[in-house]
């Protein structure tokens, strides 16, 4: 929460609306996670590692 406070308001409102973002892709990508070819895998592995980059 340090950091939240730091970043103000919105700061904080973006960093949220990034997490609520990730949460529903994720949320629908893994639904379909098994379906997923193993490229398609890693291409989300990816995609969802630089998003949590973002959030530092």
């Amino acid at each position: 929460m340090l950091i939240m406070s730091r970043i103000g308001n919105v700061g904080k409102f973006m960093s949220m609306d990034l997490i609520d973002r990730v949460s529903t892709i994720g949320s629908t990508l893994s639904s379909n996670l098994d379906k997923m070819t193993e490229e398609e895998k890693k291409k989300y592995k990816q995609f969802l590692e630089n998003e949590l980059r973002k959030l530092d």
